[in-house]
């Protein structure tokens, strides 16, 4: 049975010879992998509006960290590798919703977003920066950090 498709795009395109390793498709994995290479491509190719806004976020985010990463003071240390860990999720998310994995990408959308909040808290104040740094000390300074980071805690 042939699936049918909403919509065929015909996009500009060039020819890009490289090699593969020798077991590449040979496992349902390696195939799994190339087909969603495949897919990223033709979103791509039929979602430029998509990828436009995609690729402005992630401008956004690349031109401004020159300015949050000179001379980083300790108190901003923290905020700086929260912002990345946001930044490193926001792309992996970009690569499985392109390439069709929308329910996963949903789980990392979260986490980006949770990481670009703590990077705000702890860059903008220093109990939120002392509860995030001593979260992993014991019981009582994980459950101060939850109570830091619980949507009142943000709040306050």
């Amino acid at each position: 049975m042939k699936a049918k498709t909403t919509k065929t795009v015909i996009a500009e395109s060039r020819r890009e010879e490289r090699f593969v390793p020798i077991n590449w498709g040979r496992s349902e994995l390696s195939r799994f992998l190339a087909v969603a290479e495949q897919q990223a491509h033709a979103t791509y190719a039929s979602l430029p509006e998509w990828i436009s806004a995609m690729e402005a976020i992630d401008a956004a985010l690349i031109e401004g960290a020159p300015e949050y990463f000179h001379e980083i003071d300790a108190a901003r240390q923290m905020s700086c590798r929260l912002f990345m860990r946001a930044f490193g999720t926001f792309r992996a998310a970009t690569r499985l919703a392109i390439s069709g994995q929308l329910f996963e990408t949903v789980v990392l959308v979260r986490s980006v977003l949770e990481s670009s909040v703590y990077a705000w808290a702890c860059g903008h104040s220093e109990p939120h920066r002392q509860a995030w740094e001593h979260r992993d000390r014991g019981d009582e300074e994980r459950r101060a950090a939850r109570r830091a980071f619980a949507w009142d805690g943000l709040k306050a």
